[in-house]
């Protein structure tokens, strides 16, 4: 494991690179509320467990993974991938990890229950209490979409402008993975081509990525709640 939120200077947007031998697991299967976390598999064949089930990745696939039980997920190996997460700066509040396979809600460091112990045991009917412990399954049709980015179709622009960025094909990757925290574009540089002009914003922060492949560029942006 290798945590590079600290060593990049970031505080909105976190990134740990993970490298696990043919199966080993990340983590147990969990899910949180009000935080989105992304996949990014830099190499191997890692297995994604979803609530639609277990499927194989491949080098260059993105996953979006939404807060809450349809976002639920642990990754095995074989293979190195990234996980995006918010940094220090970017939780907005405390979070809650939820543990599906052993019932389980941990909160702050140091502090883990059964998810049944938390809830009001007044609650009359079942079909309630069940889903206020999240036993619920989602609704099928909720797996994660994975985004090739050395195969992802990019937009060319309208219309040849002459400001920065104006003439670059991208994608916008965000709404294609379902994402409603963070977003993310692909751009396909020619030589000399710019995403932009030379700027910065305020309560943003972005993460950049290169190859030496000729679609060479993304950014990954955060913003704090």
């Amino acid at each position: 494991m290798l945590d590079l939120t600290e060593r990049l200077g970031a505080s909105v947007i976190g990134a740990t690179v993970y490298e696990m031998r043919a199966g080993e697991q990340l983590e147990p299967y969990h899910f949180h509320h009000g935080v989105e976390e992304w996949l990014y598999v830099v190499s191997g064949a890692p297995f994604l467990r979803d609530p639609d089930g277990e499927r194989a990745l491949e080098a260059g696939e993105l996953v979006a993974l939404s807060s809450g039980p349809s976002g639920a997920h642990t990754v095995r190996g074989p293979g190195t991938v990234v996980m995006f997460s918010p940094g220090d700066g970017g939780w907005c509040e405390a979070f809650v990890s939820v543990y599906p396979d052993s019932d389980k809600t941990a909160a702050a460091p140091g502090v883990m229950f059964r998810r049944a112990d938390a809830i009001d045991t007044s609650l009359s009917d079942a079909g309630e209490a069940s889903a206020a412990m999240g036993h619920q399954r989602p609704a099928s049709g909720s797996r994660s979409p994975a985004i090739n980015l050395m195969t992802a179709s990019l937009e060319s622009p309208p219309g040849q402008g002459s400001r920065d960025g104006a003439s670059v094909r991208k994608s916008t990757l965000g709404p294609r993975l379902g994402a409603q925290t963070w977003t993310a574009t692909l751009y396909e540089l020619a030589p000399d081509e710019a995403t932009a002009a030379y700027h910065y914003e305020w309560c943003r922060e972005s993460g950049r990525s290169s190859s030496a492949e000729h679609r060479p560029y993304g950014t990954l942006t955060g913003r704090p709640c």
